[in-house]
């Protein structure tokens, strides 16, 4: 866990209570610092536990760093509570808002929570592993929840991880361009969910079609497949959904992609970070490649 505070007393608190539930928590003073901290505890945050008043920042702010680009539960406290905090709070998608942080019982309970969350999530996955060497490989099967990409992420990144420090070659983008995959897969994908709310700035209703959609077991039931193998020095990352796919043909040109659109950055996102990308005919499969060597490719690395 990582602990969010510039409140000694609170922190030694919360510490204490902790460390009574059988945790432990890492510490940042500041927003900037919790941002800092996260991308080099990444592989084993379960959570972020953050104030709202921070010397730098919010709460808020450090919860949309997480959740946006680690994936990863945040739970906000606040020693002035008040109902528009909370209802903020949960609104931007925290898992919690606790309005005494100090209270044991409270972070006992949202220890036990956390880890629910995640014997679940494990239960959930399947996965296996072959090769060895120069060429390995790993796939997993994941049902239609997105609550699950940030483990499917962390669990592949950890397989990769090795190589990509052995090229000096930082996991971070490569991660976010798989959690980008994995969750076109699940909403898209799987569930067929349209882009038409979010180019309208509808959140709300689109967050509401998509938990619609989830309780729909022939739906929910569907699975994301992903493949991942390591020849040589390239990595290719392989996510298939069972929804009806589209007309990979019907995408923009790279240069018309926008990273900073509401609709499609996704996609934008993934063609700037990997070496290459493609889609099979039917549009329900990605592969993307990443060149962990040093030395320039000239012609795309076989799949």
């Amino acid at each position: 866990m990582l602990l969010v505070t510039a409140d000694d007393a609170v922190a030694s608190a919360i510490q204490s209570a902790l460390h009574a539930a059988n945790a432990e928590a890492h510490r940042a003073t500041s927003a900037k610092d919790a941002i800092a901290q996260g991308g080099s505890l990444e592989q084993r945050l379960d959570m972020v536990l953050t104030d709202c008043h921070l010397p730098d920042s919010d709460g808020v702010a450090v919860m949309n760093h997480f959740r946006q680009f680690l994936d990863i539960p945040v739970a906000v406290f606040s020693q002035e509570p008040t109902l528009e905090k909370a209802v903020r709070a949960f609104r931007m998608g925290a898992l919690d808002f606790l309005p005494d942080p100090t209270d044991a019982t409270d972070i006992a309970n949202l220890v036990q929570r956390v880890a629910r969350i995640h014997a679940k999530q494990v239960e959930l996955i399947t996965s296996s592993e072959s090769g060895g060497g120069v060429n390995e490989a790993v796939s997993m099967a994941m049902p239609s929840d997105p609550s699950l990409v940030s483990v499917v992420t962390r669990r592949l990144s950890h397989w990769y991880a090795p190589a990509c420090l052995h090229h000096r070659v930082s996991t971070r983008p490569i991660n976010m361009a798989l959690m980008e995959a994995l969750m076109n897969a699940i909403v898209h994908g799987n569930l067929g969910v349209s882009s038409t709310r979010k180019l309208a700035d509808d959140w709300d209703g689109y967050q509401q079609e998509i938990s619609q959609r989830l309780a729909e077991p022939e739906l929910a039931s569907r699975l994301v497949r992903v493949r991942a193998n390591l020849v040589g020095s390239t990595l290719s990352l392989v996510i298939q959904d069972e929804g009806a796919g589209f007309d990979p043909n019907s995408l923009p040109g790279v240069d018309e992609l926008d990273i900073f659109s509401t609709a499609g950055r996704g996609i934008a996102m993934i063609r700037e970070t990997m070496d290459f990308v493609t889609w099979n005919a039917t549009g329900n499969e990605i592969t993307m490649q990443k060149i962990l060597s040093e030395a320039p490719a000239e012609s795309a690395p076989p799949a």
